[in-house]
């Protein structure tokens, strides 16, 4: 159960790591010593990961998930009504699911500000989210995490490339055995002289809003940190240059292996 998770990491730091371009570049053995959280494909480029978060019922369609995650160690963390029955591969004993708040209502086109409230019991539904990414924050501030430090969300490509493991030398997102599907090619557009899509789009737009609710939050004792070099920048929380220079300021908040 989530609540098993509740402050179990109290005031140490976490990485959450997308599967941005940015990753590419990043040295990402300097985390092996610090609560890691893989979101999505990003599981493989740090298998030694903690904990997997996905929102996403289209991971069921490719390699990591089908075939790498299950030999992991790490936990998965995953939303119930998409996930629950496409999770019969992994060992139960390393599955949480969770449930979600509504933020979006796509029925009525509709947003509700209370599905971005951040909350510590973890008896109740999740924020809302439009990213796994979203939903990993709030995970990460359940298991009071503090600070939280987020890692290639980039919210849009570098060298036309959307994804880290789209550059040389990285382990390659494949169609599962038997899946015939392929990543959609959305249309490309310009925005701050970065290459985006709709999707990057959206997830600019949703943290944007995640954002403001967190600066309603008085009483929020949370340091929400970046060091992703794409077009995401936070405007609630603090922009590093690397990842050197965050564990140079925060490397004592270790996890306790």
């Amino acid at each position: 159960m989530l609540k098993d998770l509740q402050d179990k990491h109290k005031n140490k730091m976490a990485f959450i790591v997308c599967a941005g371009p940015s990753l590419h570049f990043e040295n990402v053995e300097l985390l092996k010593d610090y609560i890691t959280i893989a979101v999505n494909s990003a599981v493989l480029k740090v298998p030694f990961c903690d904990y997997f978060v996905s929102d996403d019922e289209g991971i069921t369609r490719w390699n990591y998930y089908i075939e790498d995650l299950p030999l992991l160690n790490c936990r998965c963390l995953l939303y119930e009504d998409k996930l629950k029955k496409l999770a019969y591969h992994i060992h139960p004993d390393r599955v949480i699911f969770f449930k979600h708040k509504l933020w979006y209502n796509p029925k009525t086109k509709t947003k509700d500000p209370k599905g971005l409230v951040l909350t510590k019991d973890a008896s109740l539904p999740i924020i809302g989210a439009r990213t796994s990414t979203g939903t990993a924050i709030h995970l990460a501030y359940i298991m009071g995490c503090n600070p939280i430090v987020l890692v290639g969300n980039d919210c849009c490509y570098k060298d036309y490339k959307r994804y880290y493991w789209e550059f040389s030398g990285e382990k390659k997102v494949t169609a599962a055995k038997s899946n015939k599907f392929d990543l959609v090619k959305l249309p490309l557009k310009l925005k701050q002289n970065k290459i985006i899509d709709k999707h990057c789009d959206d997830f600019l737009v949703y943290f944007k809003a995640l954002e403001n609710s967190m600066r309603q939050q008085k009483d929020l004792d949370l340091d929400l940190i970046n060091i992703s070099t794409g077009l995401f920048q936070l405007e609630f929380g603090e922009n590093y240059e690397s990842l050197e220079q965050v564990i140079k300021i925060y490397g004592d908040k270790k996890d306790d292996r």
